[in-house]
């Protein structure tokens, strides 16, 4: 081969090596872009991320990583459970960390307000001097204003119609002889179930993405009067004729989620089984939060507990249209259920939660106990079960 030849296969090589350099350059890229979005939307990631952050904190000790996944997740995602917000910015003023200020300021994006600051004995100084407070976080009112816009209103006003009915209807006499009541209670029941799943269809799920967390005069701040729950009480079921209390449409303020929503399935104690073809898409979506949904779970397999009165607890599963099915463990997120089915293990249990995106056990006792010593708020949501 002469000289040329060899100059001509030699350019040839490199524009070859050059046009896959370029390829595999351009796949890097459409692969960084692909798990980007996949990220955005796939909120089961955001979960673990937050999940990590918390056992790294609370039971390996590493505060470094624990941010590290904190500042992934509040990144990568626009919409966030105003929760985790709080709890990372407890963790930061804790260390005496200026990132409390990044990570309350995606929370009162996501719905937190200064006033919620109270509830933990980390945070509650920083509201003490209310002009320091307003210097270091200037932009509130529009942080407040992109939150408030995400909010539906229209349907956050039909959903406290029907939280509050619900409310008025759910006081009943109640007799393992005589069924009745719970005959009847069941039939309007149906009425908001209902309308919930006629919201998936519509809308999505009544959660903290679709309609902020609660608070009392949220209707109010959007615009509208005379209703919110408080609103709908002294309207309406503060009539003796409801049988209802003031307490039953006051907001858990510190619960930072939407929560009273839940108060209606969990009243549907089947309601974990009406919308299990659901569950996993709504978590993915990040319209609901997993702990939510092993919440109902819990309460669902409670009727199937091998302890429990099973005569009474059939009863019920045909009055609520729960059918017959054993599920296995349980979630232990609901601090009120008493879990002494022998399925409750702690190994069982833990095989749950990682399967639905949930810390084990050991990270949670834990957080509890740290809390306990040191202030921290880490309860929150229905039940406390988040």
């Amino acid at each position: 081969m002469t000289k040329v030849g060899h100059s001509v296969v030699w350019i040839f090589s490199k524009f070859i090596f050059m046009v896959r350099l370029i390829r595999a350059f351009i796949l890097l890229i459409l692969i960084c872009i692909v798990v980007n979005a996949y990220a955005q939307d796939d909120y089961r990631i955001y979960h673990r991320w937050i999940n990590n952050a918390e056992r790294c904190f609370f039971l390996d000790g590493k505060t470094d990583s624990a941010y590290r996944y904190y500042d992934m997740a509040f990144s990568k995602f626009d919409f966030v459970f105003a929760k985790d917000c709080f709890m990372a910015a407890q963790i930061a003023c804790y260390n005496k960390s200026d990132k409390y200020i990044s990570y309350l300021r995606k929370g009162f994006k996501n719905g937190l307000r200064p006033d919620h600051l109270k509830y933990s004995r980390v945070l509650a100084p920083l509201i003490k001097d209310s002009t320091v407070f307003k210097k270091k976080f200037n932009d509130y009112r529009e942080l407040r204003k992109i939150y408030l816009k995400r909010i539906n209103a229209v349907v956050l006003k039909q959903v406290i119609k029907h939280v509050s009915q619900d409310q008025s209807e759910k006081n009943f006499i109640y007799s393992d002889k005589d069924w009745e009541g719970e005959n009847a209670y069941a039939k309007k029941l149906g009425r908001h179930i209902s309308f919930i799943e006629a919201l998936l269809k519509q809308v999505g799920f009544p959660g903290d993405k679709l309609l902020g967390i609660d608070q009392a005069d949220i209707m109010k701040e959007l615009g509208y009067d005379s209703s919110d729950y408080i609103d709908l009480y002294n309207l309406i079921y503060k009539d003796p004729k409801y049988h209802t209390g003031r307490g039953q449409f006051e907001i858990c303020d510190d619960c930072i989620s939407h929560e009273h929503v839940f108060a209606l399935l969990f009243h549907q104690v089947c309601a974990y089984w009406l919308f299990s073809k659901d569950w996993e898409k709504l978590i993915i979506s990040g319209e609901v939060h997993p702990r939510e949904v092993a919440m109902l779970y819990d309460e669902f397999a409670e009727l199937y507990y091998a302890n429990a009165d099973q005569v009474r607890n059939k009863k019920i599963a045909n009055i609520f249209g729960c059918g017959s099915i054993c599920l296995p463990g349980c979630y232990k997120t609901d601090q009120f259920t008493d879990y002494k089915s022998p399925n409750c293990s702690a190994h069982i249990t833990d095989s749950l939660r990682m399967a639905l995106y949930i810390n084990t056990l050991a990270v949670d006792s834990a957080k509890y106990i740290f809390g306990d010593i040191h202030g921290f708020k880490t309860k929150f949501g229905f039940r406390n079960c988040r």
